[in-house]
């Protein structure tokens, strides 16, 4: 049953959950069937901005019109709702951490428990689709659960991509959540994604994902030419090179999955540039270096952009004899000859601690030969937010970079085409080649992501040839 045909089935019935492997055509069912209801305003809620972003420029694609649907995230939805009733929901004040979100859910929960706020779900909407289920926690799925109970409710996701079960972020169980409450319309099985760049790829992805539901042993033996399987040496070689391989390829984007970030930061480095570490959204790295802002002195200030820059460039071995003179509080650089004017601005920050002179610090450093960029990112964000200061009279990086960092909330800013990432930042997204970097380490489900990201190439090295994944 093709995409269109599922999109009819599902507008036909009130409470329904679609299983949606990666790849299988899960947006495209969304906005047909969207298209195809003929009364009303349909609610569409997913769980990140870019999910948002991918589902608007479907709907423009397809000419389905504005007046259609609603479309926006489940936390957005939920804190619109607890704060439109403040006394009622006992709203939170805004903030960005997932405590707050967790008491925006509970407020929204309580508008929509009224009648009132029944009422106002059931005059505003005809319906509604969720997409990326897997991602619910049970908060969010109460949510849901609430708006159903006034309103047709579509639900579409794949358990196999539900990863983010950690750091008491309980999510759906589909058998005791999902099933009991929605009515199965089946699994999608045809791999779209893949039918024009990599047919066979599509295939066997299709096949491991089963196999990996059946709790069954994963053999890297027989495998089509898109799928390499190559061991991982002790000493990282085969990482790198395949990393430095699959650039040379030239066939597109490239993502090389790591499981952990400091294992993904130290890959970058160790490629020199020439791919990007990925970030998260929450910047914690940036967040760490702004706060220093407000508590360090001068002198630790310039200390600490040392290291910063260190964190995220190759080639700082020169900086060493200057960074070693600013700790022992001598700033005379006399007798510095290589890279005399960074030491320059690192003593005017340890005299000053200025936010301008931690910038010209940044620009200059980029504009020197034999200095790498491989955490672009962090390193750009940062920039922004001392450009900020710099123009903004009493503005502190701190609030800076959070209100940033809000406003960038749950997506991403940058996009680049070769890049080391991990498992929890690459869900969703597509390239054309990925590289699992040590898919020993990784559970099933974190495998199975991994492994559908790419439409063209895939790579993956372990030091076994055959992995039971847990």
């Amino acid at each position: 049953m093709g995409p269109i045909s599922m999109a009819e089935q599902l507008i036909k019935h009130d409470r329904a959950v679609i299983v949606a492997p990666a790849g299988c055509g899960k947006t495209e069912i969304i906005v047909d069937a969207v298209g195809l209801c003929e009364v009303g305003k349909q609610l569409v809620l997913t769980h990140t901005n870019a999910g948002v972003d991918s589902l608007s420029k479907r709907f423009k694609r397809k000419g389905v019109p504005n007046s259609k649907y609603k479309l926006q995230t489940i936390a957005s939805f939920a804190a619109e709702y607890a704060h439109a009733f403040p006394r009622t929901s006992n709203a939170p004040l805004k903030e960005n951490n997932m405590q707050y979100y967790d008491k925006v859910y509970d407020s929204a929960a309580k508008i929509l428990n009224t009648l009132f706020g029944k009422s106002i779900v059931r005059a505003s909407y005809a319906g509604v689709f969720v997409d990326e289920y897997q991602d619910c926690n049970m908060r969010q799925h109460e949510i849901v659960k609430l708006l159903a109970e006034v309103l047709p409710c579509r639900v579409l996701g794949d358990p196999m991509q539900g990863i983010f079960d950690f750091g008491g972020n309980e999510i759906v169980d589909w058998d005791r959540d999902v099933y009991t409450y929605f009515e199965s319309l089946g699994d999608l099985k045809d791999p779209w994604r893949w039918k024009q760049a990599s047919p066979e790829l599509g295939q066997w992805i299709m096949q491991t994902r089963m196999k990996l539901e059946n709790n069954e042993p994963i053999e890297f033996t027989q495998l089509p030419d898109s799928v390499i399987w190559m061991i991982n040496d002790n000493n990282n070689d085969n990482q790198r090179n395949n990393c430095f391989a699959a650039k040379r390829k030239g066939i597109g984007t490239c993502v090389a999955i790591h499981k952990l970030s400091h294992k993904a930061h130290a890959l970058a480095r160790q490629l020199g540039g020439q791919f990007y570490s990925d970030e998260e959204v929450e910047g914690k790295d940036l967040i760490s270096i702004c706060k220093l802002f407000g508590v360090a002195d001068s002198q630790n200030i310039a200390i600490q952009m040392c290291k910063f820059a260190a964190s995220c460039c190759t080639g700082l071995q020169g900086l060493r004899t200057i960074l070693k003179k600013i700790e022992n509080k001598d700033y005379n650089m006399n007798r510095i000859s290589t890279y005399r004017e960074i030491a320059n601005i690192l003593v005017n920050i340890a005299e000053t601690g200025s936010y301008k002179s931690c910038y010209e610090f940044l620009c200059t450093i980029e504009k020197c030969n034999g200095f790498k960029i491989f955490r672009k990112e962090l390193w750009c964000e940062f920039k922004r937010v001392l450009r900020h200061c710099i123009n903004s009279e009493g503005s502190s990086p701190i609030d800076v970079a959070i209100a940033f960092r809000s406003i960038s909330s749950l997506s991403k800013r940058y996009d680049y085409e070769n890049i080391v990432s991990r498992i929890l930042l690459i869900k969703g997204l597509e390239y054309d080649q990925a590289i699992v970097l040590d898919a020993g380490e990784l559970t099933k489900k974190e495998f199975h992501v991994a492994i559908s990201r790419p439409k063209h190439r895939l790579v993956i090295l372990s030091k076994n040839r055959t992995i039971l994944f847990k």
